[in-house]
């Protein structure tokens, strides 16, 4: 069975915006599953979209599949936040948010900021920062 994958809000943006090589990524994922987003990622996403975008981008988040912000996986955020915080490394609340969205769901992260996401447990896409597109 093939793995299934969680964008991040950086390839959502990104596909949004008609980057190449975003674009393609997005694509190729879906012949496989259907790709995923975190629930949190709408406001991310929605809370930049001008007017003109709005109805695009939200056909677009129809077109995958949503993964809620549930209790459980609060929990892990917030383990992620405390367990960084105590090594001296600050993550953002929407990054280990969406990270532990991956882990609890078994979801492979596609993101173009793989810094942010130091948990050795997560599974990332490993995709390029190119500056083109």
């Amino acid at each position: 069975m093939p793995p299934s994958y969680l964008l991040d809000s950086d390839v959502l943006i990104w596909f949004l915006r008609g980057r190449e090589d975003t674009v393609a990524l997005v694509r190729d994922l879906k012949r496989s599953a259907i790709p995923g987003y975190s629930a949190l990622s709408i406001l991310e996403v929605m809370g930049w979209v001008k007017r003109e975008e709005k109805e695009e981008t939200e056909d677009f988040f129809r077109s995958l599949q949503l993964y809620p912000f549930e209790e459980k996986t609060a929990f892990l955020a917030a383990r992620y936040l405390r367990e960084y915080r105590a090594k001296g490394k600050t993550l953002e609340p929407f990054d280990v948010s969406i990270a532990a969205t991956a882990v609890i769901n078994d979801l492979v992260l596609v993101t173009y900021n793989t810094k942010d996401f130091p948990m050795p447990e997560l599974k990332i896409y490993p995709i390029k920062i190119t500056r083109k597109g």
